[in-house]
């Protein structure tokens, strides 16, 4: 059986869970060391690919799908739903 292509990518993933998790994208991109402009063409690329219209709507909706969780209930503890992302 093929397995199921997931919406977004690791890169994509890990990007978002950063954001997610508080930091802006400004900062995101300092820690992943990587420009700003690739990070909002990221998060432009997320939100495409989870047909919402925020990046707060994309946090929701990856949440929703499984993507991300909140392993101790706190809100500022994002973390991929697959820890080999990081």
């Amino acid at each position: 059986m093929p397995r199921k292509k997931p919406l977004i990518t690791p890169t994509q993933l890990k990007i978002l869970a950063r954001h997610a998790s508080g930091l802006s994208l400004k900062e995101v991109a300092s820690e992943c060391f990587i420009s700003y402009s690739a990070v909002t063409n990221y998060m432009y690329d997320i939100r495409f690919r989870l047909g919402v219209g925020s990046n707060a709507a994309a946090v929701m909706r990856a949440h929703d799908l499984g993507y991300l969780t909140h392993p101790t209930g706190a809100d500022h503890q994002v973390f991929p739903s697959h820890p080999d992302t990081f």
